[in-house]
């Protein structure tokens, strides 16, 4: 005889799950790409960061194969395996931390490097703010108002 606790404690689970997937911006990022006027250009300078920002970078190099991509994932630490041919920096979450510090100084890097024949993306997620982070004077920290 089936248990109506377990079941609804399944049903429940599946639910979940499915409305996680409906939150997987990784996964609906080429149809919002797809929906753009124009296309993406062959060459990419991606600057991603924050917590869906490996999974954005991950489907943007698994929908467009041809194209040539560089740049830059900042997801949450603990997050540093590699992710060719882009760097990653892992960065504090929900608070600022060293990463996250490493992480803007390099996203303005290669911002200035970008060449004329390259597009600058950016893909942009929850926690971002904590994880890409640079003071607005060096050595001094944002005071709260």
């Amino acid at each position: 005889m089936a248990n109506p606790q377990q079941s609804q404690r399944q049903q429940l689970a599946d639910w979940f799950r499915a409305s996680l997937a409906q939150l997987d911006f990784g996964a609906r990022l080429p149809g919002v790409m797809r929906q753009s006027p124009r296309p993406p250009g062959d060459k990419q300078l991606v600057i991603a960061f924050g917590k869906a920002a490996r999974s954005m970078a991950t489907s943007v190099l698994r929908e467009y194969p041809e194209h040539q991509f560089r740049g830059l994932v900042v997801a949450p630490e603990p997050d540093d395996h590699p992710l060719a041919p882009f760097e990653v920096i892992p960065g504090g979450h929900p608070l600022p931390g060293s990463g996250s510090m490493a992480a803007a100084a390099r996203a303005l890097q290669l911002g200035a490097s970008v060449t004329p024949d390259e597009e600058l993306l950016f893909l942009v997620s929850g926690g971002g703010s904590a994880m890409l982070e640079q003071p607005l004077e060096p050595g001094r920290r944002a005071e709260a108002r």
